[in-house]
């Protein structure tokens, strides 16, 4: 068996003569005072990918900025959600807007859903009471239309901007 050097950085083996990784071309120490052990790397390499997904997810999150309010709604990515007010605390899919006085202002239970891909967002009016409006251009109902950064979006006389943090 021959004998060969394991990179500290990516955990490639390299031959036992090799004075960089063939892989990642970091140099290999020649002073070895502070070993590393290899199970240390590979548990910061996973923190440090499990960061990089969290990082990615947040990256595809969409704000919704409700005029006159202090704190944002932020959207996870879960590809489709509705926009309402729910009778029911158990409904995962659904963004309540019961806070924000929606029965004042004309917002259906089930008023809009916004659909979040990779590439673009989508928002389509639910055959809301009051309609559904992005930029002040009401919507057909079960006509998904895009929506993009700083779009004025109204459900009935709820206003607000949506925001989408590019990846």
């Amino acid at each position: 068996m021959q004998e060969s050097k394991l990179c500290i950085f990516c955990l490639h083996e390299n031959a036992s003569d090799a004075t960089e990784c063939s892989q990642c071309h970091a140099p290999f120490q020649t002073d070895m005072r502070t070993p590393v052990v290899p199970s240390e790397i590979a548990d910061l390499l996973a923190l440090d990918n499990a960061v990089k997904a969290y990082q990615k997810t947040v990256s595809k999150t969409v704000t919704l900025h409700v005029v006159s309010e202090k704190n944002p709604l932020f959207v996870p990515f879960t590809g489709r959600v509705i926009l309402g007010r729910s009778p029911n605390e158990d409904d995962s899919q659904l963004i309540d807007l019961k806070p924000f006085r929606a029965h004042l202002l004309g917002v259906s239970r089930q008023h809009a859903a916004l659909m979040i891909t990779d590439e673009e967002c989508l928002l389509e009016d639910l055959n809301s009471m009051n309609g559904t409006w992005v930029n002040e251009n009401r919507l057909s109902p079960h006509q998904p239309t895009p929506v993009q950064d700083g779009d004025l979006i109204r459900l009935g006389l709820l206003l607000m901007f949506l925001s989408r943090r590019a990846g």
